[in-house]
């Protein structure tokens, strides 16, 4: 990845970060009921106590995020997306198709591409990869399978992920221009010899 130009690790970030994201998600606890778990947290917050008079900010924003989680899970793009994240646990992944998938979300990208020859090698190796573990510890099918997991996960990069889940803390700022800022933003130095406090 850090072989690559700025702009195409942008473009990849911003192209892959929702199915990514989306994949974590199904393997993690708080996806058995996402509905549940959205609009318990966003009532909670909403009804935290205010001043008598006047409401604080931070209770506004949290009303903001209650009608955020509600208008979000009631559009149209969202219907079934409970249905994904059982889909995509359903296949049992191991630690290895894991992690082999999560790297063939973040190179695949349709968009135009400065290197886009090396990373689609890089893409096809990742591939190769993948089936050659499958042949050695899996079904004949598995191979398949992963596939299928694979166009499951990439059908969710349209879905309005940033607005449901980051949309108190991030605001009115696009989500891709924080990724742009990190990744332009000079790596932090350490000093070679830490300073001790003096006694």
């Amino acid at each position: 990845m850090n072989n690559l130009s700025k702009t195409d690790q942008l473009t990849l970030l911003r192209h892959s970060w929702t199915p990514i994201f989306v994949f974590a998600l199904a393997h993690s606890n708080f996806s058995l009921n996402l509905a549940t778990h959205l609009n318990q947290t966003s009532s909670e917050s909403s009804s935290s106590s205010s001043s008598a008079n006047s409401k604080s900010e931070d209770s506004r924003l949290r009303e903001v995020k209650s009608e955020v989680v509600e208008n979000v899970l009631d559009e149209s793009s969202f219907c079934g997306f409970q249905n994904t994240l059982n889909k995509i646990r359903d296949y049992h992944l191991d630690p290895v198709e894991i992690q082999s998938l999560r790297a063939v979300l973040l190179f695949s990208c349709e968009e135009e591409l400065e290197e886009k020859i090396k990373i689609d090698e890089i893409v096809e190796k990742l591939t190769s990869a993948i089936d050659e573990y499958c042949k050695m510890n899996k079904r004949n099918e598995r191979y398949d399978q992963l596939g299928e997991c694979l166009q499951l996960l990439k059908s969710t990069r349209t879905l309005p992920i940033s607005r449901l889940f980051f949309s108190r803390l991030l605001g009115t700022t696009p989500l891709e221009s924080i990724l742009s800022d990190l990744l332009n933003s000079p790596p932090p130095t350490l000093p070679l010899f830490p300073s001790f406090p003096l006694k």
